[in-house]
C-alpha cells in the first residue's frame, strides 16, 4: 500500500511538472483608437476596432514591442506597441518607458497555430491570400511569419 501511495504521489508530482504554465496577461489600455488585427503588421485583416481608453489583456509582445498579442472582450488579435498603455502606481506607462517594470512575455508569432486557435469562424480565414502555407511560412507575402528585427 505505501508503495501505491508513493508512485502516486510521484505521478502527480511529474504531470505537474510538464503542464504548460499559462500565460498570465497584464492589464493595459489603448492610449490611442486603432484595428485589432489578425497577425502583427497592419496588412492582417482587421478583427476589431479599439477605442482610445479601451481596457485590453495584453498576453506579450514581439521583441522590440511594436506588436502585442491582446484581448478585447472576446476578440484577440495584435495591436500596435506604440499605442498600448499601463496605469501603474498611479502612473501611466507606455512600452517605451516601462517595459522593463512590466515583465511582459517575449512572443514569436505562427500564423497556423494563432489563427487555428482564434479564427477559425472568421469570414477571411479561408482567403486564399491567408491561406497558403499556413505551416510554413517564407517571406515576403502576406501572413508570413512577422518579426521586428
Amino acid at each position: 500500500m505505501f508503495r501505491r501511495l508513493t508512485f502516486t504521489g510521484v505521478g502527480v508530482a511529474l504531470a505537474l511538472f510538464v503542464l504548460p504554465q499559462t500565460a498570465s496577461a497584464e492589464e493595459g489600455f489603448a492610449r490611442v483608437s486603432g484595428s485589432l488585427r489578425a497577425g502583427p503588421a497592419s496588412n492582417y485583416p482587421r478583427v476589431a476596432n479599439v477605442v482610445r481608453g479601451e481596457t485590453l489583456e495584453v498576453y506579450g509582445c514581439l521583441r522590440r514591442y511594436t506588436w502585442c498579442d491582446v484581448s478585447n472582450g472576446e476578440d484577440r488579435g495584435w495591436y500596435q506597441g506604440s499605442r498600448l498603455g499601463f496605469a501603474r502606481n498611479g502612473r501611466n506607462l507606455t512600452l517605451s518607458n516601462g517595459s522593463a517594470l512590466l515583465g511582459l512575455s517575449i512572443l514569436s508569432f505562427g500564423l497556423g497555430d494563432y489563427w487555428g486557435s482564434h479564427y477559425e469562424n472568421r469570414s477571411w480565414y479561408n482567403d486564399r491570400r491567408w491561406n497558403r502555407d499556413r505551416t510554413r511560412p517564407t517571406s515576403g507575402r502576406p501572413g508570413d511569419v512577422q518579426s521586428d528585427g
